[in-house]
């Protein structure tokens, strides 16, 4: 038997790609010439073969060495393991047969699952990536729901650092967020599991209790697969798990690192509300008013860049419950980290976590008033103006040309955040902080653009138009949306002697006066926009997209 000596950089980049295969198959006796080099080190240059040329690609698939990778990802050293799942990464992203083979034995997509949790850390991120491709062929989807176990395991993995466990746990919960918003189930599977959705098999191992820490993990990608996840189950079972996502409190690290964050910038206005409330005495000194008050300012003092101190936050929340129930607010991590992703997550994750939270404001008014405090409004009127794309370069152009598609993502935030304000919108005190932040506007678009620039459907559409209806209410709002052009039975729904003023005592109305006769104006509204007759004041729970 020959030697197997190293061979160089040049040598092995220049070698043939059949020769290079036999030298990966270790066979000496089937092998034609004299193999020249390990196993690893053909792994090796076969992975840079297919990072160089997609021919080099197609003659690799061609030799069938990819079958070979697949064996020394099994039996290889940590080295050849590492190489070899370069190798496959790179033939699957590029090759439909050879992500047909890898997925076609579930040997192979176990293999890689056990990479994720013993494999050098290295290796975990091409093993994650390898089943993201997966999950991203709806026809291969299903083979991941035997690894599940092993998903959930990867996103818990925070050590060591140095390795970039972060994108191996949102790579892994990009996966887990792929089974979870599948709503049509493989017929075979769907016999077999007795369910329409993967949300069960998820549940029973653990991923929820997983994906609450993740949504406050520092990296922003694995911040929004948790939130797609999160939105997945809270449709499935919002009753059970909204309280659980409510109050989910980040681990201890995590929130020593966001308290020390949220202290270092203090916004001016928030400070400024601090002093207040110190010149008169402390928070306990404060009415109840004079509370919502404080709370109005902190989130626009949040929504500046910073907020009122935790401690002080928390006091004022518990000192001063403004839930109707009478319950005490206070201690809602989940809801805080989820208004937070949609201030400055990436766009899916923005979308997820305005699904969220339009999900928990179906709790009751202690949860908008918590979305309030927290500066969610302005953050949610921002998701229904996206920035346009700018095709142009900055050159000038005779004729407009029209502008691209919006991204799936970004639709989703759109429908999302006008479904969570449409809620927002019910409790009288939060409309002035949806007027300020100029939500007319946006929403005005979504009623006059469906169809149309954005392809809007019509969740955006009924949502904007339910939010609008019930601004309108409020006398103080009539001459903005009128501004905004929007039509006369949106800005006036009722006749006026309905309309609130909340800047006056209340009016005692005569049931058998004219006014109450003039209902056709609420049959007008709901005629014009084909709205269900229960769809201006939701109960329960709440569907988005």
């Amino acid at each position: 038997m020959p030697a197997i000596r190293y061979v160089s950089e040049e040598e092995g980049g220049s070698m043939p790609i059949g020769q290079l295969h036999e030298n990966l198959t270790g066979n000496h006796g089937a092998a034609k010439g004299q193999l020249t080099m390990s196993r690893e080190q053909a792994a090796y240059f076969t992975w840079k073969h297919c990072q160089n040329s997609p021919a080099k690609r197609h003659e690799i698939t061609k030799a069938g060495s990819f079958t070979y990778l697949l064996g020394l990802l099994d039996k290889g050293e940590e080295r050849g393991k590492y190489y070899a799942v370069g190798a496959v990464l790179c033939l699957v992203r590029a090759d439909r047969e050879s992500l047909e083979v890898l997925a076609g034995h579930g040997r192979n997509i176990g293999i890689l699952a056990d990479l994720l949790l013993a494999a050098h850390d290295r290796s975990k991120i091409f093993a994650a990536e390898c089943l993201k491709v997966i999950a991203g062929d709806p026809e291969l989807l299903h083979k991941l729901t035997a690894v599940i176990p092993q998903l959930v395991r990867a996103t818990r993995t925070r050590e060591p650092r140095w390795a970039d466990t972060g994108l191996v746990r949102a790579t892994c919960a990009d996966v887990i967020a792929c089974l979870a918003e599948v709503r049509d189930l493989p017929e075979s599977i769907s016999r077999r599991e007795e369910a329409t959705s993967y949300l069960p098999m998820l549940r029973a191992e653990g991923v929820l209790e997983a994906m609450l820490p993740l949504l406050h993990d520092s990296d922003k990608a694995a911040q929004g697969h948790a939130a797609r996840v999160v939105d997945a189950l809270l449709r499935d079972d919002f009753e059970g798990l909204g309280p659980a996502v409510l109050q989910a409190e980040a681990p201890p690290g995590m929130m020593r690192a966001a308290e020390a964050a949220a202290k270092a910038k203090l916004s001016l206005s928030a400070l400024a509300v601090a002093s207040v409330l110190e010149s008169r005495g402390g928070v306990e000194s404060l009415s109840a008013d004079t509370a919502q008050t404080g709370l109005s300012l902190t989130s626009q003092g949040a929504n500046a860049g910073g907020g009122l101190p935790l401690e002080s936050r928390r006091q004022l929340s518990t000192t001063h419950p403004i839930s109707r129930g009478g319950g005490a607010r206070g201690g809602y991590d989940g809801l805080r980290t989820l208004v937070e992703i949609i201030r400055r997550g990436d766009a899916g994750g923005k979308a997820a976590a305005a699904g969220c939270v339009a999900q928990l404001c179906t709790m009751g008014n202690h949860v908008l008033l918590e979305v309030h405090a927290l500066g969610g409004v302005p953050a949610l009127v921002a998701l229904l103006s996206p920035p346009a794309a700018d095709d142009t370069g900055g050159k000038k152009t005779k004729k407009k040309k029209k502008p691209p598609p919006l991204s799936p993502e970004v639709m989703r935030g759109i429908v999302n955040a006008s479904g969570a304000l449409r809620l927002l919108s019910f409790e009288d005190s939060v409309k002035p902080a949806i007027m300020a932040c100029g939500a007319v506007n946006g929403l005005a678009a979504l009623v006059e653009m469906k169809g149309k620039r954005w392809n809007l459907n019509m969740d955006s559409y009924n949502n904007a138009i339910g939010c609008l209806y019930n601004l309108a209410q409020d006398r103080r709002n009539t001459e903005a949306l009128e501004a905004a052009g929007l039509p006369s039975h949106l800005v006036r729904p009722f006749p006026a002697a309905w309309m609130c003023d909340p800047d006056s005592e209340d009016e005692e109305v005569d049931e058998g006066s004219a006014v109450m006769a003039a209902l056709p104006g609420l049959k007008h509204l709901d005629a014009h926009y084909g709205l269900p007759g229960d769809s201006l004041f939701p109960s329960g729970g709440v569907t988005f997209h």
